[in-house]
């Protein structure tokens, strides 16, 4: 008879899920996440033979996340090893390369215990104010977490924590950082692609982030 393989149980709090994962699943998670950067520098290779740029990108990208405790934090909150290809319904696209470098910090700081990207941070912060005012984290408060200097309703100000990045950036930037914690199943959009509202997830790896926040 089969023996039944065991998974760490989901009540569990989540860096307990980590420290549980085996060293056998450590290593296969990062041989998965291995192939996955390798088919995402094949497909740009094909696509974008003269940018470089985006090459070394993946390659930093890599280095940060291709490593024995990414992996187990990846696993404990059920990260597809293969999310840097994801193309949505476009085949022509794949997951923001940028949102993989966010993806990464958000990663490090809950095993670190600390954020140390800026937009990710206020981002983050401003999500749990809104959650915990009752207030829906919309794409446009997203914005507002990222640049000081955009306009916001009054009725949200005073939830907002707020990076100074430019204002021409927010959308880039909030979208990355809103897509890498969807990554992370710590947030899900319950709005629609074009307007989206960000609620939180009852993973275990969200009241791991809201201790790092």
């Amino acid at each position: 008879m089969t023996k039944k393989a065991t998974t760490p149980a989901t009540d569990k709090p989540f860096m307990d899920q980590v420290e549980a994962v085996s060293d056998k699943r450590r290593k296969t998670m990062m041989a998965k996440l291995e192939q996955g950067f390798d088919d995402r520098a094949a497909f740009e290779a094909t696509h974008q033979p003269a940018n470089s740029s985006i090459q070394d990108k993946l390659k930093a990208y890599r280095k940060k996340m291709v490593l024995p405790g990414i992996a187990a934090l990846s696993l404990a909150a059920n990260v597809d090893p293969n999310f840097m290809n994801g193309s949505g319904n476009n085949a022509n696209k794949r997951f923001n390369v940028y949102a993989i470098d966010k993806l990464a910090d958000l990663l490090h700081g809950l095993n670190s215990g600390h954020i140390k990207n800026a937009v990710n941070k206020a981002v983050v912060q401003s999500l749990f104010r809104f959650a915990e005012a009752g207030v829906p984290f919309t794409g446009l408060a997203a914005q507002g977490a990222v640049s000081a200097n955009l306009k916001v309703d009054k009725s949200i100000e005073g939830l907002l924590v707020r990076h100074s990045a430019s204002p021409g950036t927010a959308p880039t930037q909030s979208s990355s950082t809103m897509n890498a914690l969807a990554v992370l199943g710590a947030v899900k959009n319950i709005g629609s692609p074009k307007h989206p509202v960000w609620e939180l997830t009852g993973a275990p790896v969200v009241d791991r982030l809201k201790e790092v926040a």
